[in-house]
């Protein structure tokens, strides 16, 4: 009974993301990340929020997965990639100089073409390509580093100045040979290793972003909740910060007025 509910539940949902992404009913919310040593917001994370007039709020843990199963993710990516644009554009006229990362699945780069898409979409938004982030995790690293079209494509996007970042790095299957053999250019502290700073924890972070200096990356910590996990980090030369101590996701009209209310790095 429960097994035909969800089955049931899934078909809605499936049905009525089809009409979202025709209609482009899909919302994108911000969340800020905070540069350690200037204090100022410096980038966002673009997320996909959803919510149906039919069946309400789907939260992402169940949009994601039925996205990729269905194969509509790629679709969902786009439209987030080309609202992120047309934003991170709309703010650089503003005199906001903001990076902004989008998640990437590996589904989308299964495709042959998402890297010629992605760039079409971005020329067409006039965003410079060096202001968009495209985050990965352990998985697609792991897919990506057997799949020598997924490579290609990366290699493609980073030739053309996209950074890529490697997401809730230190909980999956870390391998250090993806910083090497991957165009990575971030690594994001999970954020389970944040919200519990226990000895063991500190030095497993401490160890992320001694890695990440040796390795000439950038290092993000997700999570910050506390002003004592602010320190820490801040102590161990964590580059940028991500967390609930300065905003949760916001709607767009929210997150302007948080700009407005924050010093950022202006454009020179």
């Amino acid at each position: 009974k429960a097994s035909h509910k969800a089955l049931n539940r899934r078909s809605v949902v499936e049905k009525r993301l089809l009409l979202a992404l025709d209609q482009r009913n899909l919302d994108v919310y911000y969340q800020p990340l905070i540069d350690t040593a200037s204090k100022k917001v410096i980038a966002m994370e673009a997320l996909v929020r959803w919510h149906d007039e039919e069946i309400g709020t789907v939260t992402p843990d169940e949009l994601i997965p039925i996205a990729e199963e269905t194969g509509l993710i790629s679709e969902i990516g786009m439209f987030m990639l080309e609202k992120a644009c047309l934003q991170a554009v709309e703010w650089h006229t503003q005199g906001h100089d903001l990076k902004v990362s989008i998640n990437s699945s590996i589904r989308e780069f299964r495709g042959k073409n998402v890297a010629k898409t992605m760039l079409e979409i971005i020329e067409r938004t006039g965003c410079p390509t060096t202001s968009i982030h495209l985050e990965i995790t352990e998985k697609f690293a792991l897919e990506a580093e057997s799949e020598t079209s997924i490579m290609a494509q990366m290699r493609t996007l980073e030739q053309a100045g996209i950074s890529f970042i490697l997401d809730d790095f230190g909980t999956g299957y870390s391998s250090l040979r993806y910083l090497s053999q991957l165009p990575i250019h971030t690594v994001k502290i999970d954020q389970s290793f944040i919200r519990d700073l226990t000895q063991d924890n500190q030095s497993i972070i401490k160890t992320i972003i001694q890695l990440a200096h040796a390795m000439n990356l950038s290092v993000v910590a997700e999570g910050v909740e506390t002003e004592e996990q602010e320190q820490f980090l801040v102590e161990n030369l964590c580059h940028e910060l991500q967390g609930y101590l300065y905003s949760r996701p916001m709607p767009l009209n929210t997150f302007q007025q948080f700009l407005d209310n924050h010093p950022q790095q202006k454009t020179i």
